[in-house]
């Protein structure tokens, strides 16, 4: 658990901006980073919210309000993209390594 935690920790010190990780998985997801902020519904543009969304949170630090607000979604929507994000990655593991390596 000790381990779990410094390894959090380290990657909370390599956080980049909102900004960067959305152009980030833009580029990985061959989309514009425009479409993930739009109010598209489309199922690849919802991934790329969902792994935003939980890398921003769950691995970054920031919260859900400021997710919320670089989104352009509701705060209730970010609590469902994180949990969407997370399956994602649990399927996808080579996602992580990919966007934030």
């Amino acid at each position: 658990m000790l381990k779990e935690a410094n390894e959090l920790n380290e990657r909370r010190k390599r956080r980049i901006s909102l900004d960067e990780l959305i152009e980030t998985v833009a580029v990985h997801m061959g989309i514009e980073a425009e479409e993930i902020l739009s109010s598209s519904r489309k199922r690849l543009i919802s991934k790329a919210r969902a792994l935003i969304s939980y890398l921003a949170i769950c691995e970054m630090g920031y919260s859900g309000t400021e997710v919320s607000r670089n989104l352009d979604i509701k705060g209730a929507s970010v609590s469902e993209c994180v949990e969407r994000g997370k399956k994602i990655l649990e399927n996808e593991s080579d996602i992580r390594q990919n966007l934030i390596s």
